[in-house]
Formats: structure tokens, C-alpha cells, sequence
């Protein structure tokens, strides 16, 4: 008896433009958004505490504890608790937004 084949179809979430991508695509995105993010912040801050590793580490097998050097996000310190990846998304928009915010009135929250 030859073994079957089974098919599973991964989860996709969806992005801008309704792109769809993988949990592993979304994952790398929010990571190289995370970077890109980080490339603002050292442009205006600099690199005052050495975080130029991980600006974001994410295992989306442990949405308790994502690790950040750069962002403090809501709950401050390194390691940070989310129930999602589109929350994580939403807090780097927001990382983004206080950047805009400094750009305009030259304070850094």
C-alpha cells in the first residue's frame, strides 16, 4: 500500500493590496518592517545602546515573548506579549507614527 499524500493548506494572512502571504512570509515581512523601521530611528537617534542586532525577533509558535532591543512598544523592556502577528503589525505602525511625530515637532516620545 502506497502511502498517501496529505495536503494541508496553510493559514494566510492577508496584507496591503490584498497580498497573501504564508505565517513564515508574514513573519520575514513584519521583521524587515521592524528593520526598516529601526533604519529611521538610527538615523534620527543614532545607536546610543548598541542595538544595532534584532530589532524584532518573532516565533510565531510564542506570541508571549517577542524580543526587541529597538522598540519598546506598549508594554516596555525586551521582551514584549501579543495576542497576533496583525497586533505586531499595528504596533510598528505605531512605532512608525512617532517617528512622523518627532519629524514634525522634533520631540521623541
Amino acid at each position: 500500500m502506497k502511502d498517501k499524500q496529505v495536503m494541508t493548506r496553510e493559514k494566510k494572512y492577508e496584507i496591503r493590496n490584498g497580498k497573501e502571504l504564508t505565517e513564515k512570509e508574514y513573519v520575514a515581512y513584519l521583521e524587515g518592517m521592524a528593520y526598516g523601521i529601526w533604519m529611521q530611528k538610527y538615523a534620527v537617534e543614532g545607536d546610543g545602546h548598541s542595538k544595532m542586532s534584532d530589532p524584532l525577533y518573532i516565533d510565531p509558535k510564542q506570541l508571549n515573548d517577542v524580543y526587541s532591543y529597538v522598540f519598546d512598544f506598549i508594554d516596555g523592556g525586551r521582551h514584549h506579549s501579543f495576542k497576533s502577528l496583525k497586533e505586531i503589525e499595528e504596533a510598528l505602525i505605531e512605532e512608525t507614527k512617532k517617528l512622523a511625530r518627532f519629524y514634525r515637532t522634533g520631540e521623541m516620545e
